[in-house]
């Protein structure tokens, strides 16, 4: 949904004011959360790993604009299945964690509606040219 949202935005609005709105919507839902979680002290050490992937989510958001403006959605949209993979190996990296069954079958569910969305798209395009 926040590719397709983003896709409609007028290109006169500038990527930077969309990546601090989406940020800030992200900052928002982070606070709410805290009131059923609770909050924590952090350490110095805590505080600079906050503000080293805020920078790096700051980067992140405005590439995936500025893709998601000049790129097609259905081809920069499945580099978003890169996390995937990325997640389940720094998980193991940091942590020593595996994802459990459940969560190999979520992936599963979501990896196979995103080949199949994809392998129907290009027979769809192939049936429509064709056609024509």
């Amino acid at each position: 949904a926040r590719d397709v949202m983003t896709r409609r935005i007028p290109a006169r609005v500038p990527t930077l004011l969309v990546a601090v709105a989406m940020a800030a919507v992200v900052a928002v839902l982070c606070l709410a959360w805290t009131t059923w979680e609770g909050w924590a002290p952090m350490t110095g050490a805590q505080w600079t790993a906050v503000g080293g992937s805020a920078v790096l989510v700051a980067v992140g958001y405005y590439l995936v604009i500025v893709a998601m403006r000049v790129g097609d959605v259905s081809l920069t949209g499945a580099f978003r299945y890169t996390a995937v993979p990325w997640g389940a190996a720094l998980g193991y990296l940091l942590w020593d964690e595996l994802p459990d069954a459940v969560s190999v079958a979520g992936v599963a569910l979501i990896l196979g509606a995103g080949l199949y969305a994809l392998l129907s798209e290009r027979r769809e395009r192939r049936e429509t040219g064709l056609a024509t």
